[in-house]
């Protein structure tokens, strides 16, 4: 059931048909992990915490750079230096203190990524290596979850849904190893289009609303 203070909270998506308390039982009931809180996955984090996504799973064992904060908005030049897994449970657990927030300071591996997807409904993409796609890519169509991928350079972005089963995957789309660039270019509110996509893409998935950008 909804308590008070969510259906004061999420009012606004409650009055809408698609989602109404059903669909807000059935988002707060979700489990979505967010790999990598960077450029993508600061804003998306963002966007499902206040959706009411009711178990939210953050991974990045990186820390806050200066050069980050021309696009990752869930940091301030206070945060340089701390681990961004910290700070974004610190972060989101003030946007939404009803919603279970697990925050994990690992690096994404092929030895630990099991663990990391165990019991998870959607896989969201915020990782900027291909290394590590690959091992997002291959767990979820182990574990048949369904793997929103998203990607950015300069002022382009580009972003797709692999459903395990249904669709192919990242490996059949990039069959060769992509060119590792040093410094990715990229301006700010691309990474924020991006990653809006992603959590509507999650969003439609939880729904069952619409078709997906397969």
């Amino acid at each position: 059931m909804l308590i008070e203070k969510e259906k004061i909270r999420y009012a606004r998506q409650l009055v809408m048909p698609h989602i109404g308390e059903e669909g807000q039982k059935k988002l707060k009931h979700s489990h979505v992990l967010v790999a990598g809180v960077g450029g993508l996955g600061s804003l998306s984090s963002i966007y499902l915490t206040s959706l009411g996504i009711g178990h939210l799973k953050i991974v990045d064992h990186g820390s806050v750079q200066m050069s980050d904060l021309n696009r990752q908005i869930l940091y301030n030049e206070r945060d340089i230096g701390l681990k961004k897994a910290d700070i974004a449970y610190e972060k989101l657990s003030l946007l939404n203190s009803d919603i279970l927030i697990e925050s994990i300071c690992e690096e994404i591996t092929s030895e630990n990524i099991l663990r990391l997807i165990k019991g998870v409904q959607i896989v969201i993409d915020g990782t900027d290596n291909f290394e590590t796609r690959l091992i997002l890519n291959k767990a979820c169509f182990e574990k048949k979850i369904p793997y929103v991928y998203g990607g950015i350079f300069g002022f382009k972005g580009k972003m797709t849904t692999f459903l395990p089963g249904r669709t192919l995957c990242i490996e059949c789309l990039y069959p060769k190893k992509e060119e590792v660039v040093p410094v990715i270019p990229v301006v700010g509110p691309i990474p924020g289009l991006i990653a809006t996509l992603q959590v509507l893409e999650a969003l439609k998935l939880i729904l069952g609303l619409g078709d997906s950008l397969v």
